[in-house]
């Protein structure tokens, strides 16, 4: 634990708009003990993109983008976490191959 998350102190570790896989990195941080800050934006929302591109099309679901920050001294632990979960993913896959 580091105290407060602020943008001085912070790193953006991981950005995706997929609800399932930001759920699980934060679970994985946090069985870790690692704070995290996570920051939901929805470009969709920003009536100037909006009349620029229009939603039409868009599945809604996945119009939030999922940004998950941590203190800069935990982003290098971090980074470990995220590249374990993804090994796990790799290993699942070729098993049910």
């Amino acid at each position: 634990m580091r105290g407060m998350l602020t943008i001085f102190n912070r790193m953006e570790l991981y950005v995706t708009t997929d609800i399932g896989k930001q759920t699980e990195i934060r679970e994985a941080l946090a069985h870790h003990g690692i704070d995290y800050k996570l920051v939901i934006r929805n470009p969709a929302a920003d009536r100037h993109q909006r009349t620029r591109t229009g939603t039409f099309g868009q599945h809604g679901v996945q119009m939030n983008e999922y940004c998950i920050y941590v203190h800069k001294k935990d982003y290098e632990q971090a980074q470990s976490v995220i590249h374990g979960i993804e090994c796990n993913h790799e290993m699942s896959s070729e098993r049910e191959a």
